[in-house]
């Protein structure tokens, strides 16, 4: 519950707010509600507090400290991709220090500087594919599967996107991701 404070707290001193005991008051409110709406055995996503966040921030006539909110997160998140994009040293040391799960996954490409080669240009593709062409988070709700975006989907690897969708053209590929 800290965190929502502190987050709370900051966005409101961005539109020149300086009472944390009303970010405390709104925090305090966003669990109740967020008990009342889950079940203690349910798992919930860090979206969904953020929408509970934003909404009772709302409710309780907080409209401008919602909005600072939701730029901060969204900026937030862009340049967390970004990061990913360009973190050439974690995506080289993931590879060569065997961390990074994908190392082992490509059954067809062996640990080798070529594999590394494929390793890096494949991680840019599948971050270009997933920030730019598919919603920023996927999850099946009620299902087995609760997938988000991360480099590949349940049983859809997007670094080899080009392999998958050979017959299909660029236009189709990006029209049928937005459905």
């Amino acid at each position: 519950q800290e965190r929502i404070t502190s987050s709370i707290f900051k966005a409101a001193q961005s539109v020149g707010g300086d009472d944390r005991e009303r970010a405390q008051s709104v925090s305090n409110e966003v669990v109740k509600r967020l008990i009342k709406k889950y079940s203690s055995d349910e798992e919930i996503t860090s979206e969904e507090i953020f929408s509970e966040v934003k909404e009772t921030l709302m409710d309780m006539g907080h409209g401008k400290t919602a909005i600072a909110l939701d730029l901060f997160v969204k900026l937030k998140n862009k340049l967390k991709n970004i990061k990913s994009l360009i973190d050439a040293d974690e995506l080289v040391r993931g590879y060569i220090g065997e961390e990074d799960w994908r190392v082992k996954e490509n059954s067809n490409m062996a640990y080798s500087w070529q594999g590394l080669n494929n390793h890096i240009s494949s991680s840019v593709q599948a971050n270009y594919w997933l920030y730019s062409t598919y919603p920023k988070y996927i999850m099946w709700k009620k299902g087995d599967v609760k997938c988000k975006i991360k480099h590949a989907f349940h049983g859809f690897n997007c670094r080899a996107i080009q392999i998958h969708c050979v017959t299909n053209g660029l236009k189709r590929i990006k029209r049928d991701s937005h459905r």
